[in-house]
């Protein structure tokens, strides 16, 4: 298995690679045909190519629909910098999931704090007073700390969505120009 990859990697960079020009996939013969000065340039800077010279290699079609996405292109490698901002942006996002997490448990500890001080029974009508003014106040604060957060998340995740989007689309056109050139590259 890895010697036929690795036969398939070296046919699939003659066809679809950046040196690619000038290489065709014969369907007829099950080989890669060229002519000899392409050849010969191409051998120049890839040794490893001399192997499949003139040599049948008739599952090409299937072993594209194999390995054909599992090849590694160097588009979204990361150095060991952008993974430790990447390690630092997730331990930001830990602590802003903590800050929401304390934040729910104020606002719990709130709605009791208000819920108990409905349940006492005075007859003192200036207490009563004081505390539905306390109460409506507490609710106003509670309301606008609702819709804070809510704007928050509504940026976060419309953020997200949006990188998210621009990955699927990137990824989407990587393969559809894969797909063309090995086609075009075949004799599609």
């Amino acid at each position: 298995m890895k010697t036929l990859k690795k036969h398939f990697n070296i046919v699939h960079d003659m066809l679809c690679g950046p040196n690619s020009s000038g290489f065709r996939y014969d369907d007829n013969n099950k080989c890669v045909n060229a002519e000899k000065p392409v050849w010969d340039d191409y051998l120049k800077s890839h040794k490893d190519a001399q192997k499949i010279k003139g040599k049948w290699f008739p599952y090409y079609r299937e072993l594209y629909i194999v390995f054909g996405t599992d090849r590694a292109t160097g588009k979204d490698d990361e150095t060991p910098i952008d993974v430790i901002e990447e390690l630092n942006m997730e331990a930001h996002e830990n602590q802003s999931k903590n800050n929401v997490d304390d934040f729910a448990r104020g606002i719990n500890a709130i709605m009791e704090f208000m819920q108990t001080s409905k349940v006492g029974n005075t007859s003192d009508n200036n207490l009563n007073k004081k505390r539905k003014m306390a109460s409506d106040n507490t609710e106003d604060f509670i309301c606008e700390i609702i819709k804070d957060f809510a704007a928050m998340i509504s940026s976060k995740v419309e953020a997200s969505s949006e990188r998210l989007s621009l990955a699927i689309e990137d990824a989407n056109v990587n393969d559809q120009k894969c797909a063309r050139k090995a086609q075009g590259n075949c004799g599609h």
